[in-house]
């Protein structure tokens, strides 16, 4: 079994980086789990075509309380 990473996309748009960090995990025979953040509903919903796998939240990355959206992360 692959060891799996948190990770976070903030101000996420249509999955770039979140791709690029898939690769490279992937490369180090790891897994990701992916929580991602934007402000923009629009740019959630394109995330979320290119990564359905991932826990999407609308919200303002200012404001937000990341222990409260994953509260299993450090």
């Amino acid at each position: 079994m692959k060891r799996k990473l948190l990770v976070a996309d903030l101000l996420c748009g249509a999955g770039g980086s979140s791709t690029g960090c898939q690769r490279a995990l992937a490369e180090l025979g790891l897994k990701m789990e992916l929580v991602c953040v934007n402000q923009w509903p629009t740019a959630i919903e394109t995330h979320t075509l290119n990564h359905p796998e991932a826990r999407h939240f609308v919200r303002d990355i200012a404001t937000v309380r990341p222990h409260l959206l994953v509260p299993e992360g450090p």
